[in-house]
């Protein structure tokens, strides 16, 4: 079936595909100070530690008019970091709104992925014992233990086993009795059901308990 030549976005894959890669001054590009993909120092050692192993795999983007980065702002971040002055680059002459659309598009479609962790344990585990710095590949020390486990185990201890031989334990609920909802007309009745019950309620305010008190739920304190 042929494609429509209609539409947002026409031929960007192949724009894409015919352009040549460029070797760019890092200093003559600029992060999008609207990236929605965030990176942070974790991120960034991650992304430094691939870059010393394998160096640059993949070009990042560029937005020709306004030499903003589209796709690899942190790659582009992790380099200068790392004090690389040049690095290679696609440039393509896309509007803005087609520029931002591609950005998103391409950090959501691969974070909908799964990993298989099966697969990846068995693959740290021959890369390890094959000498390979796998802790350079982008995931904790805790979380190699469990994806490698301990001779060919899961790492970590039995919550079932630990709790063997230990005095029974049941929690008690910590629930509300009965919970209502509370609906005021404006704010002066807001004001007032605050002065009533002796607590402060504000726009902000998503539940309170009557009498006031200090609740505890999985580690989570509610006032």
């Amino acid at each position: 079936m042929a494609k429509s030549d209609k539409g947002e976005g026409k031929g960007i894959g192949a724009e894409i595909a015919k352009r040549e890669v460029q070797s760019v001054a890092l200093d003559s590009v600029v992060l999008d100070p609207a990236n929605a993909r965030l990176h942070g120092p974790g991120s960034l050692e991650a992304i430094k530690d691939s870059l010393r192993l394998f160096e640059q795999v993949e070009p990042f983007g560029i937005q020709a008019s306004t030499r903003k980065v589209i796709w690899g702002n942190g790659r582009v971040e992790a380099m200068r970091e790392l004090g690389w002055t040049h690095a290679d680059a696609i440039i393509l002459d896309v509007d803005n709104a087609t520029a931002a659309a591609l950005g998103l598009a391409l950090n959501r479609t691969a974070e909908r992925s799964e990993w298989d962790h099966e697969a990846v344990g068995a693959i740290l585990k021959s890369l390890s014992e094959d000498g390979f710095e796998v802790d350079k590949l982008g995931w904790t020390e805790t979380e190699l233990n469990v994806l490698i486990g301990e001779d060919g185990e899961d790492a970590g201890t039995d919550p079932n086993e630990e709790w063997e031989g230990m005095p029974e334990f049941e929690q008690e609920y910590a629930g509300p009795w009965k919970s209502i909802l509370v609906h005021f007309a404006n704010e002066k009745d807001m004001a007032d059901f605050s002065r009533l019950v002796g607590q402060k309620i504000t726009e902000k305010t998503k539940m309170i308990w009557h009498p006031q008190a200090e609740i505890i739920h999985a580690g989570v304190v509610e006032e």
